[in-house]
């Protein structure tokens, strides 16, 4: 009954995705990007519906589960059965025979090596599995694991570590608990069934948001972020190369395996929001901005970093437009409000959580961000200096956080065995002087992404050698694979075929 109730959830997003989507006449997908669109934002759905109701107190019990799961299953199921009868059908997929078998092959092996490893990382035995535990057996997302807190004096506190990052966003956790309500029981491999898809929509969605500019455009962005080695694992290219297979059970404990990781699940609905921005900027329609809307929204419910990319995202469209002049605007503005109204429980309920120590929100005051550019690295908090391996010469004289954090970020884009050729043609393919209005504004959301997540690992109280070692910023990058495939496959599509490579449809609402 495990299995059945982690399938089961995942056929209940899918229906729902499905429902939600417009028909194929109106938004045109082959059948491969339907099903995986429809699976982000079901799931998305899924999780705003579920933060929504327990934010207004009712507890996270069966009842709610299976009235969430119904509510999903059967438009959708309806949906399914009209698209089986009726005339419109499915457009042509751009792969062909090889890619489809590539793409297949990742994608099936991806899902079955995710419900192979077990749960015995930190982060998601940590940050997420037991606040799905404390869900699945109390319901309460205010349960005092997620708020109490003890200060030095033994009061309460207003930080600390009762749960480590109590303040994370409960996504990943809900869809553990809806498998664990819809099983009947909580277990540990089974529970990651809804986990085991975001490496195989991925491709498919930043497909499907690229099927406006032609096939050659499909197959680059499909192909280029399927092929990407951090999508699975860090250095999942050098360890297949070099025969070293590893051990099932050391999976993942220095922050190697994407699968079925938040970080992973972040970048599918962000994929999946960004390839329907896409297409409603070229061809408006009301569902479709509302399906992006959600994706966003289930991005901001998996990572804190979710909701700081949404404001990225949001400044990087608004530039755009201004420098567009405000054209085709409406359509993005709809997905974004659809996304903050979405992300609005989680945002009230978060206020009521505890910050953790390092408290990334106070950390990044403009005042701290300009003392950290003269900061050196804290090596006395690294494991060597805890260890007394490091000599008094080199705890005298560490290293500049600012030279350190660009030999990070330098060495990262580099590193051909976790992310092959990605980066290196999406600094080629910077459309700066040429380039459609779609390429900009993905690139300005990259580029200000980027932005971000160097100011966090600059005011980190961690040394950024030691935060390298165990996945970061890998796994910060991982997070916008898709608009990076994105801007290298239409740079790519326009060199060959020239600056009129779009393929635009004729507008139309729904």
């Amino acid at each position: 009954m495990s299995l059945l109730g982690g399938l089961l959830v995942a056929l209940s997003a899918w229906l729902g995705g499905r429902a939600l989507l417009p028909s194929r006449s109106v938004l045109s997908r082959d059948a491969w990007e339907e099903q995986a669109v429809a699976y982000l934002a079901g799931a998305a759905a899924l999780l705003v519906a579920a933060m929504a109701l327990t934010c207004a107190g009712l507890p996270l019990r069966a009842p709610l589960v299976w009235g969430l799961l119904a509510a999903a299953a059967l438009p959708g199921a309806w949906r399914v059965v009209r698209d089986f009868r009726g005339a419109e059908r499915c457009a042509a997929c751009a792969l062909s025979g090889w890619q489809k078998a590539l793409l297949a092959v990742l994608g099936a092996g991806s899902v079955l090596v995710t419900l192979s490893l077990p749960l015995n990382e930190f982060d998601p035995i940590l940050h997420f599995a037991l606040k799905a535990k404390v869900l699945f057996y109390g319901g309460d997302i205010l349960d005092p694991a997620f708020t109490g807190m003890v200060g030095p004096d033994g009061g309460p506190a207003r930080v600390g570590r009762l749960m480590t990052h109590p303040n994370y966003p409960l996504g990943v956790p809900f869809l553990q608990a809806f498998a664990a309500h819809a099983g009947g029981r909580w277990d540990e491999r089974w529970v990651q069934v809804p986990l085991a898809f975001w490496a195989l929509c991925l491709p498919a969605a930043v497909s499907f948001g690229l099927r406006a500019f032609g096939p050659g455009a499909q197959r680059w962005g499909a192909l280029l972020a399927a092929a990407t080695p951090a999508l699975y694992a860090r250095n999942f290219l050098q360890d297949l190369l070099l025969g070293r297979g590893g051990e099932p059970v050391l999976a993942g404990l220095r922050g190697s395996t994407s699968l079925g990781s938040a970080d992973l699940a972040l970048a599918a609905l962000l994929a999946g929001g960004c390839a329907l921005l896409l297409r409603v900027r070229r061809q408006p329609c009301r569902r479709a901005a509302v399906a992006g809307g959600l994706c966003l929204a289930g991005m901001v419910l998996m990572k804190n970093e979710g909701l700081g990319l949404l404001a990225v995202l949001i400044a990087a469209l608004a530039l755009a437009a201004l420098l567009q002049r405000f054209r085709a605007w409406k359509p993005a503005a709809l997905v974004l409000a659809t996304a903050l109204l979405a992300s609005a429980p989680w945002l009230v309920h978060r206020s009521r959580l505890p910050a953790i120590d390092e408290n990334y929100t106070q950390q990044l005051a403009p005042g701290n961000i300009l003392a950290q550019l003269g900061a050196r690295e804290p090596l006395e908090k690294t494991r060597e200096g805890l260890t007394g391996e490091l000599d008094d010469a080199s705890l005298a004289n560490p290293p500049s956080r600012p030279a350190t954090l660009l030999r990070v970020y330098f060495l990262e884009f580099l590193d051909v065995t976790t992310w092959g050729v990605l980066w290196l043609l999406f600094a080629l393919c910077l459309p700066f002087r040429r380039g459609d209005p779609e390429s900009r504004w993905l690139a300005l959301f990259v580029l200000g992404g980027l932005a971000l997540y160097a100011l966090v690992l600059l005011v980190t109280p961690w040394a950024l050698d030691q935060l390298s070692e165990t996945g970061i910023p890998d796994r910060l990058f991982l997070h916008v694979l898709a608009p990076v495939a994105m801007v290298a496959a239409l740079a790519l599509e326009r060199s060959r075929r020239g600056p009129a490579t779009a393929c635009v449809s004729a507008p139309r609402s729904v």
